[in-house]
């Protein structure tokens, strides 16, 4: 099994990932290149405890 790990970011009501510069979809942000995957309502609705590295 695999194991990644990515930055998140939330910015404007988004979770965001950070990536490379030339992933479709993605823009910059205080220097760094971010892609937004899921509203901030829906992801601490289905990360209750909390958990982070």
């Amino acid at each position: 099994m695999k194991t990644m790990t990515y930055t998140l970011a939330f910015i404007d009501g988004k979770v965001c990932y950070e990536c490379l510069p030339d992933t479709k979809g993605a823009f910059l942000f205080h220097g760094g290149w971010f892609m937004p995957f899921c509203d901030e309502d829906d992801f601490f609705q289905d990360n209750t405890k909390g958990v982070s590295a």
